[in-house]
């Protein structure tokens, strides 16, 4: 599933010396220690990070939960245009063979990158990784089309990547079909349950009316089969404490 995010302009590149990969850790940190079960929001953010942080026109992660394939789980892109979104992860399935099996003890392991020199003359580029239970991660980086990834912005990719790997390792849960069945408002209501908000400041949150979000909040307790914002919050917590990885560092294959 590709879903669009808001488009944007350009990102002016930042330079990733050690202080500034420092600050994307910190920040990459911080998004890993939330402890909501947000898949769609947690690939925003990464997304926007990339894209910010690479300075490139088009940044996109896609994650497979049932192997490498045409069909991602889960597809969030940044981008200016709908169609500079077309094909980002079309060499996927050449990059990654089906037959590849790496193993590397409990940390993600980065199973191709084309964030190098060999990609220089090219208007995209990916690298794809994978946790110890089998879901993978591709990240992908595109030039605006007329031009191709210049070395400073594949050099920072390379660099980036293991530690947006590392935190999406770590933040990624596998949705139960309740959650995976909501609406996109409905799991802005949840979010907002989660972080504590009553239901007058979702409304306000939100712009919608009160008996909305009460609309959507019985429908959450419905599908969850809770009674209570308690137990929801509960079930909620449970996911996000179910990642493989705890909080083990990233590794590149070498």
């Amino acid at each position: 599933m590709l879903i669009m995010a808001d488009a944007a302009p350009p990102a002016e590149p930042v330079a990733l010396d050690r202080q500034s990969l420092a600050e994307a850790a910190f920040e990459l940190g911080s998004i890993c220690g939330q402890g909501l079960p947000d898949n769609i929001g947690l690939l925003d953010t990464l997304c926007e990070e990339i894209r910010q942080r690479i300075g490139v026109c088009v940044a996109g992660v896609a994650v497979f939960e049932q192997g490498l394939g045409p069909d991602a789980t889960l597809a969030r892109v940044c981008a200016e245009s709908r169609e500079g979104a077309t094909g980002l992860f079309g060499e996927l399935a050449d990059a990654c063979p089906a037959d590849l099996r790496i193993s590397d003890g409990d940390h993600v392991v980065s199973l191709v990158s084309q964030f190098e020199q060999a990609s220089l003359g090219k208007a995209r580029a990916l690298a794809v990784f994978r946790r110890p239970d089998g879901i993978a991660l591709a990240i992908a980086i595109a030039s605006d089309g007329t031009s191709s990834l210049t070395r400073e912005q594949l050099a920072k990719a390379s660099a980036l990547a293991p530690l947006v790997a590392s935190c999406w390792a770590r933040a990624w849960v596998r949705e139960p079909e309740w959650l995976r069945e909501l609406t996109m408002p409905s799991r802005r209501v949840l979010r907002l349950v989660l972080e504590g908000l009553d239901d007058e400041q979702i409304a306000d949150q939100t712009e919608m009316t009160y008996h909305a979000v009460r609309a959507h909040l019985k429908r959450i307790f419905r599908n969850a089969d809770v009674r209570s914002r308690l137990h929801l919050m509960q079930a909620c917590r449970r996911l996000c404490t179910e990642s493989p990885l705890g909080d083990r560092s990233a590794t590149t294959l070498s």
